[in-house]
């Protein structure tokens, strides 16, 4: 009972600072008196305020890190006057079920995973030591040559960071499930209160697709989003790149976006950059977006553009290259940088996710790709469920006129193929395509317009079938052990291990490859040098 206490007290506590984030938005880039009950894109901007607060949170550690640890009382004083901004604005939110269902209901559904949850393996390969170089120095020059995994670390990381308890962290599971509260509230406001006929039944089709995650080949899993161990960030990545790319579409079927919305669409399109570089490719649909719309206002994109310039310049100095591992975007003349490296992580991820090669017949490619158990039962599950909602709608729904002229229904389609091209060519891993997942079945969604059938109980019925998705989004061994012990509370810390010296700076983990937290353990057996000036360390290679 504790974890759901505890998680919505920090829920409603990023709340306030994104709030805080859109009031300063307001002031100074919307010409607009300042409502909590505003929409954007149709919805409310408050149900924006949580996942802001994280953008937020996460962009001002980036910066702040170029000059200290983030570890600092002057960071945590800085976070606490920022919340002292809602008192400007008096809050102003109508009490009614549904705010009541997003606030509290799904906080709580979704945070009853705390009481199962575990340290992913990759805590403690990179992620933990990742945070840990956060909290206690400024951005050291060339730290992925201590662990080339730490050129992937995600503005998760940066997050994250803040929210250390002592040796306990439990805590960092809440920012996961942050990304997952706010996408099931999205998905819910669309169903119920939105009269927005597009995000309805894009919405309506996500929750059947999640119910019928739990059926199927391998016991179930097609693709939908999953609660994931600790320091995973697979799914926030898919939950803002799916919202970010839903939201596009509609603006692109409305042919206009306004000043807020532009910035909002920026900072979520910057976001999915930070949680993953193939969020880039949304890029391509900004780009359309731009020229297909008119009167279409450029300098409201300066402040993500500014945000994406400081943190591609994080990635220099930390490995070299300004996207880590696009080759094309590394500087091979840096002391630090190690030529190659990026190609050769690339070909790593590529290998290790049987990535498709050009030039190689497809049919081999595929049948290759499904050896691997868990691609094969996904694959099958998610053809059965897409095929199964497209069914439900065609039965249920009204198929509608067409929402987008000629030249968007090209781009669009032209743009769903290369964000699956390069999955395929990249790293096909099931973990890493569940954006793409979610965006082809909410497309389906996009293709009708209303019901076939009018019932004074439609809204009870799509309220009881997003209920019955998101019950089944926590595994069933939480409930089990809530129902034992209401009081239990899972603590969690990092093991303790031995290391072992090396040649030149650094530790090696004794046994195993995870260095768990020990901010001079790494992962290479070659001689790292360390040099220090009066503000930065630089670590390089020598061969």
């Amino acid at each position: 009972m504790l974890h759901l206490i505890y998680f919505l007290v920090f829920n409603f506590v990023l709340f306030l600072i994104g709030r805080s984030f859109c009031i300063l938005i307001y002031k100074f880039f919307v010409n607009k008196e300042f409502k909590d009950e505003n929409k954007i894109f149709t919805i409310p901007i408050y149900y924006f305020y949580s996942l802001l607060g994280l953008f937020f949170i996460g962009n001002v550690s980036v910066v702040f890190n170029f000059f200290s640890k983030n570890n600092s009382v002057f960071l945590k004083i800085f976070f606490f006057i920022f919340l002292l901004v809602n008192i400007s604005k008096n809050v102003k939110i109508n009490f009614s079920i549904i705010n009541f269902i997003n606030f509290f209901g799904i906080p709580s559904i979704v945070a009853i995973s705390s009481i199962k949850i575990g340290l992913a393996y990759d805590a403690g390969l990179y992620h933990l030591n990742s945070q840990l170089w956060i909290r206690e120095s400024n951005i050291p020059v060339g730290l992925y040559n201590l662990h080339f995994r730490y050129g992937f670390s995600s503005i998760i990381d940066y997050i994250s960071s803040n929210f250390w308890i002592g040796d306990k962290l439990e805590i960092l599971h809440f920012v996961n499930l942050v990304f997952i509260a706010s996408f099931l509230s999205f998905i819910l406001f669309n169903l119920i209160s939105n009269q927005n006929p597009l995000l309805l039944m894009s919405s309506l089709a996500i929750v059947l697709f999640g119910i019928l995650d739990n059926f199927g080949s391998g016991g179930g899993r097609n693709g939908f989003i999953d609660i994931e161990s600790i320091t995973k960030q697979d799914t926030p990545f898919a939950i803002v790149f799916y919202i970010t790319n839903i939201l596009i579409f509609l603006s692109i079927k409305n042919k206009e976006m306004s000043k807020l919305e532009i910035l909002l669409l920026s900072f979520l399109i910057l976001f999915g950059i930070q949680l993953r570089i193939f969020g880039a490719v949304t890029l391509l649909l900004l780009i359309y977006t731009i020229i297909f719309i008119k009167n279409f206002q450029y300098k409201v994109l300066i402040p993500a553009t500014m945000l994406g310039i400081i943190w591609s310049l994080k990635n220099l100095l930390i490995t070299g290259c300004f996207l880590f591992p696009v080759n094309i975007t590394c500087i091979e003349r840096l002391s630090w940088h190690e030529v190659g490296s990026a190609r050769r992580e690339m070909l790593e991820l590529k290998s290790f996710h049987i990535g498709y090669e050009l030039g190689l017949p497809l049919n081999d490619w595929f049948y290759s790709w499904l050896e691997k158990p868990v691609n094969t039962n996904v694959i099958i599950n998610f053809t059965f469920s897409f095929m199964f909602i497209l069914l439900v709608f065609i039965v249920f729904t009204k198929k509608t006129s067409r929402v987008f002229d000629l030249t968007s229904r090209v781009y669009i389609t032209f743009y769903i193929f290369v964000i699956i091209y390069l999955w395929m060519s990249t790293s096909p891993g099931i973990r890493l395509g569940i954006g793409i997942f979610l965006l082809l079945i909410g497309i389906v969604g996009l293709n009708f317009e209303t019901f076939r059938f009018k019932n004074k109980n439609l809204k009870f019925m799509l309220a009881l079938l997003f209920f019955i998705s998101t019950l089944l989004i926590p595994k069933l061994d939480n409930y089990i052990e809530l129902l034992k012990n209401p009081t239990i509370y899972n603590k969690l810390s990092a093991p303790l291990i031995e290391y072992t010296e090396k040649e030149g700076f650094g530790v090696l983990p004794k046994n195993g490859s995870q260095c768990w937290i020990n901010i001079e353990c790494v992962q290479s057996d070659k001689k790292i040098i360390l040099s220090e000036n009066s503000f930065y360390k630089t670590f390089s290679i020598r061969n």
